[in-house]
């Protein structure tokens, strides 16, 4: 709702970044600790003007009660130009840090669960005022709404649940020569391992692709936040499968090793993965007819800049490469091939469709309005490698020159209200020269073969 939008928002909403959900942050903990919205009302043109002019109530002018933290949260949160929000939610989590080192956290921490869970707080016992714990309250709820979810489960368990739960994370390296990042297959599941059934964990473990590194893609996951315990770990990464047994202490045990400060870290490495011999075959035929080319075909590979012959029964390839493979038989284009074949991968099967040599065909006419089909149609495959079909145009006077894909045809010729049917068989790489033309009296189409 534009109540939530930032400046920014209003000018260019494609152009957007993370410092725009920042401010919708800021906006939605001002409302929290005030009962009130800065910019209320609907969506109208003196709406847009306060958000852009960033004119807005002070929290503490409506609730004096709020602490200092919250309030410098929410006024940076809330700045009009994007550069001086914060950049991420990782500089508030920071602040947070830092200010419950400052402060009795277990005393904020407890208290906090004996209000939520609706238990009374003693009357001797010295507790912090409710203004103050709804500030931090609203401040992890907050944070939590602005992380789409993986981060309200961080929050709470970070600052509410140290003791009993503790953070995981997962990465994964795998050769960046295989394939592209989002055509990799990659699963995580998650099992308690208790010695008796393995339960599944209910949660879902996101991997998102992090820097390219050398050679490989690094796959990394949200924070994932597990109760305190052993667990065993199911990893799929194509057709490779890893089986993981790990031991998540607390998370206040974590923080106390600054190798484990953010989470336990499982790296998966699979940038070597091993190579294997890979065997070779292919069939080839015309495209055209489908007739078996293989008599007289000659397979070469790539080695540096030289092409050379292939005998797939003396020489060996290996995976985990990509291998270049040229197709030649006379009266044919060429085909090449370049293959990137997997470290897992052991046979590699090419099916060749190779096109013949075009057919030159040139007419020489003198007919006014000449045109001609053949086989019945107005257009003609192109003797090209490519075979594209295109439109006979009408014939000029003088030669009329064509590139035309081998083959018997059917040509019916028509000019000044006279027709003229030929067959004729064109021949890959060779020519074949026509003269179409009138008879003395202008009576009847003639057609010479030159």
């Amino acid at each position: 709702t534009p109540s939530y939008m930032a400046p920014e928002q209003f000018q260019d909403s494609k152009n957007v970044d993370a410092r725009a959900d920042i401010y919708s942050m800021g906006v939605m903990l001002y409302q929290m600790v005030t009962g009130k919205k800065p910019f209320p009302g609907g969506y109208s043109p003196e709406l847009i003007a306060a958000i852009q002019k960033n004119k807005y109530l002070p929290p503490r002018k409506l609730n004096p009660e709020i602490n200092g933290i919250t309030a410098r949260i929410i006024r940076k949160c809330m700045r009009g130009r994007a550069d001086k929000r914060y950049s991420s939610v990782d500089e508030i989590i920071y602040l947070l840090d830092r200010y419950f080192r400052k402060t009795d956290e277990k005393a904020i921490v407890d208290e906090l669960k004996a209000r939520i869970a609706g238990e009374d707080v003693p009357a001797k016992k010295k507790h912090i005022p409710l203004s103050r714990l709804i500030s931090i309250a609203s401040l992890v709820v907050v944070l939590g709404l602005a992380g789409a979810g993986a981060w309200w489960t961080g929050i709470v368990h970070e600052y509410l649940f140290p003791d009993t739960w503790s953070r995981l994370n997962i990465e994964i390296h795998y050769p960046d020569s295989q394939k592209n990042s989002d055509r990799i297959f990659k699963s995580v599941e998650l099992f308690r391992d208790d010695d008796l059934s393995i339960p599944d964990v209910n949660k879902k473990v996101y991997l998102r692709t992090g820097a390219v590194g050398d050679g490989f893609y690094s796959f990394k996951s949200l924070p994932v936040y597990l109760e305190t315990g052993r667990y065993r770990i199911k990893i799929q990464v194509e057709d490779l499968l890893y089986w993981y047994t790990i031991y998540l202490p607390p998370r206040k045990v974590q923080k106390e090793d600054s190798l484990t400060e953010k989470g336990e870290t499982l790296l998966i490495d699979i940038t070597a993965l091993p190579v294997t011999e890979i065997d070779v075959d292919w069939m080839v035929s015309d495209c055209f007819s489908g007739a078996s080319l293989l008599d007289g075909l000659n397979v070469k590979i790539k080695k540096g800049d030289d092409w050379v012959v292939f005998d797939r029964e003396k020489e060996k390839l290996m995976s985990g490469k990509v291998h270049k493979f040229r197709f030649e038989k006379e009266g044919y284009y060429s085909k090449e091939y370049s293959l990137r074949i997997s470290p897992y991968q052991k046979k590699l099967m090419i099916d060749v469709a190779m096109t013949p040599l075009g057919a030159g065909l040139h007419i020489r006419n003198s007919v006014v309005d000449a045109r001609f089909t053949l086989n019945g149609s107005d257009r003609y495959t192109e003797g090209t490698s490519v075979g594209t079909i295109v439109r006979i145009p009408a014939l000029e006077e003088g030669m009329n020159d064509f590139n035309i894909a081998p083959g018997i045809y059917l040509f019916e010729f028509r000019g000044k209200r006279k027709t003229l049917t030929r067959e004729l068989t064109l021949a890959g790489g060779e020519e074949t020269s026509l003269t179409l033309s009138l008879n003395d009296d202008e009576t009847e189409l003639l057609l010479t073969e030159e």
